[in-house]
């Protein structure tokens, strides 16, 4: 039939273009991510999303099936990170206590739930290639402070670590 041989064409298209078509995150180019690696931008939430690209990494579809789920599902997913991040703070309270005495002023709270939750998510990024498929930026005082505590998921959508960047 024309469809059938519409996506033959399409298919054999995106492998010498190396571009994808997604429902999602529509049409990626790889040969177009730019020095930085990133091939798509948007937003979730009002929340900066970007995609990421190795080029020496090969693209799976499936991988970017993931990517839409997590994003369509970002409610379900920053509440699983917040839980994270509090049963986190509570085993090691270092970036809490950090913020607490650099940040005085502030009046942030003591309380571990109520920290977590006065934290803002400032960044999701995905990650195409790379075990660590999602990572979840927290911050807390985003105009006063540069410190981050990530949260990375892998392929299988688990919550792999929490980690204190900047």
């Amino acid at each position: 039939s024309l469809e059938k041989e519409e996506k033959v064409l399409n298919k054999l298209k995106e492998k010498i273009m190396n571009t994808l078509d997604h429902k999602y995150f529509g049409k990626l180019c790889f040969d177009k991510a730019n020095d930085t690696g990133i091939i798509w931008t948007g937003q979730v939430n009002e929340i900066n999303v970007k995609m990421w690209y190795d080029e020496d990494m090969e693209v799976k579809r499936e991988d970017l099936d993931k990517c839409a789920i997590f994003l369509e599902n970002f409610k379900d997913n920053i509440k699983r990170a917040t839980e994270i991040l509090i049963e986190t703070l509570k085993e090691d309270r270092e970036y809490m206590d950090y913020h607490l005495e650099a940040c005085k002023e502030a009046n942030l709270p003591n309380d571990v739930v109520e920290f977590v939750l006065k934290m803002t998510v400032t960044a999701i990024n995905l990650w195409i290639g790379d075990s660590e498929l999602i990572t979840i930026d927290f911050m807390i005082l985003p105009e006063e402070s540069d410190q981050i505590l990530c949260v990375k998921f892998n392929e299988k959508g688990e919550v792999d670590a929490v980690d204190w960047e900047s």
